[in-house]
């Protein structure tokens, strides 16, 4: 991203998925920080999927991390909903 760009996307997390992030070791928080970021500029990677049973609601995954999200285009908003390990994610 160069200078004076702005981001296509406003990414905001839920308080409940920042506490889940800052649970975690130091290096799964970076990696997880750097992919939620990469959704500012697509919200839509080529790896997410999207979840059945919600709207507009997807995942991506980290390492056996998984992000959870939905997407508001209307208002071109990212909101973090869930962050946890493969095995927790869908409980």
């Amino acid at each position: 991203m160069g200078k004076g760009q702005e981001r296509a996307w406003q990414i905001t997390t839920k308080p409940s998925a920042l506490k889940e992030i800052k649970a975690l070791p130091k290096e799964v928080q970076e990696r997880l920080v750097r992919k939620i970021d990469s959704l500012a500029e697509n919200p839509w990677p080529r790896d997410v999927k999207k979840l059945k049973g919600g709207r507009d609601v997807y995942r991506i995954a980290v390492g056996d991390y998984r992000v959870v999200y939905r997407i508001n285009s209307k208002e071109r908003l990212v909101i973090v909903e869930r962050v946890r390990h493969r095995r927790e994610v869908y409980d």
